[in-house]
């Protein structure tokens, strides 16, 4: 059974190769990758997860309008607002400063000058307590400073902006008559730039740290091969049929291995004797990245290696785990959300990256009296769950 859907990919592979194709209505720049130019690279003990979301391509790609407030979002027709409500964060993730779960109880934009009605996209480190989030916006830095300051922030100026301070370094703001979303110190530190772009962080060496990469004083993690090779590989993803990248996330952490999930009495050695079980090599970067394209979503799983390594080969033994993955979490087969799309090797970098992309088609409109189906399976449903069985490293054994 399994030599049987393995011929089936490799012949799927073959004739999708690398996605290409003209290009959409963008333009040629790379939004992730400036973004990432942001973000601090950290000493190799500290394990990274950073997020990446486009608000602004999410509802060009599904034709959503924009609204700049919950009265407004409340107002929109099913079933746009049940897609709003519901599968916008889920494929966009939204980070920690935006206070989505304290959209519906109170309005951030009187206290701080934005919300998560005015981003376009953004970027996150979420490693606490040293977290990073960079906000884009096309709010006038002035208004934004006028909310802080009347909150209780002091000023300082910086180069290319104004650093707005409140509290000292990493601490909590429990008590104070602050909204809940900054009550954690989350917000502590906001610099606001000359161009609208907001660097938010718990304390000022974050934001300062955060400032010195982007100006190439220290190294980013648009200088690391890891996310470069992947950044470059979902922008060219994005440049295909697939549409607009909305979300993406990186984890640098590997996946460990369940011996829950094996099979009685299957061993490693039986696997490597089975000349249709190619292990998965050892990989340094996942990333995950979502896309909106007409009547659905795509997932894409773009996965880097070590120099050296066959690509090719680990693509396909990712396309064969994924398309036949069990979830631990539901015991129900992925097979049931989503469909194989295409996977490559893209080693145009200098690092090698196996990208497999799945297919999950959009639920049928609601017919007349009935709820919008918005189980619409997302990276978020599989990764915060650490559900990611097919990533284990080595032969494998669970399937």
């Amino acid at each position: 059974m399994r030599r049987s859907i393995m011929v089936l990919l490799l012949a799927l592979m073959a004739s999708v190769g690398p996605p290409g194709g003209p290009a959409r209505a963008q333009d040629d720049t790379n939004p992730l990758l400036d973004l990432l130019a942001f973000v601090p690279q950290a000493s190799d003990a500290e394990s990274r997860l950073v997020t990446y979301g486009d608000f602004a391509a999410w509802h060009a790609a599904t034709g959503i309008p924009r609204v700049h407030s919950v009265a407004a979002a409340d107002a929109l027709p099913e079933p746009a607002r049940a897609w709003w409500l519901f599968v916008m964060p889920r494929q966009t993730v939204p980070p920690e400063v935006l206070g989505g779960q304290y959209l519906f109880h109170e309005d951030m934009r009187p206290v701080y000058g934005f919300d998560l009605f005015a981003v376009d996209r953004f970027v996150a480190l979420e490693t606490p307590p040293s977290n990073i989030t960079v906000l884009e916006t096309a709010l006038e830095p002035a208004r934004v400073g006028e909310a802080l300051l009347a909150t209780g922030y002091e000023a300082e100026a910086l180069d290319g902006g104004t650093l707005f301070r409140i509290l000292g370094d990493y601490e909590l703001a429990l008590g104070a008559d602050l909204p809940r979303v900054g009550m954690l110190g989350t917000l502590n530190r906001i610099a606001v730039l000359d161009d609208g772009t907001l660097v938010i962080a718990r304390a000022t060496e974050r934001v300062q740290a955060a400032l010195d990469a982007r100006q190439g004083a220290q190294p980013s993690l648009a200088d690391d091969a890891r996310y470069r090779a992947a950044a470059e590989a979902l922008h060219r993803l994005s440049r295909s049929d697939l549409g607009a990248l909305v979300g993406a996330i990186f984890s640098e952490e590997v996946v460990a291995g369940d011996p829950l999930a094996l099979e009685p009495g299957a061993t490693a050695e039986d696997e490597e004797a089975a000349p249709d079980a190619a292990p998965l090599p050892p990989y340094t970067l996942a990333a995950f990245g979502t896309f909106r394209g007409t009547g659905a979503t795509f997932l894409a799983l773009a996965v880097v290696f070590p120099p050296g390594t066959d690509a090719s080969a680990a693509a396909i033994t990712l396309s064969d785990r994924m398309a036949q993955y069990v979830s631990l979490v539901t015991q129900a087969p992925l097979s049931e959300r989503w469909t194989f799309d295409r996977a490559f090797a893209d080693e145009s970098g200098t690092l090698p990256v196996a990208v497999v992309v799945m297919r999950v088609d959009d639920p049928p409109p609601p017919a007349e009296g009935e709820q919008v189906n918005t189980a619409i399976l997302a990276w978020t449903d599989l990764v915060y769950r650490r559900d990611l069985g097919f990533l284990v490293p080595g032969p494998d054994l669970g399937n």
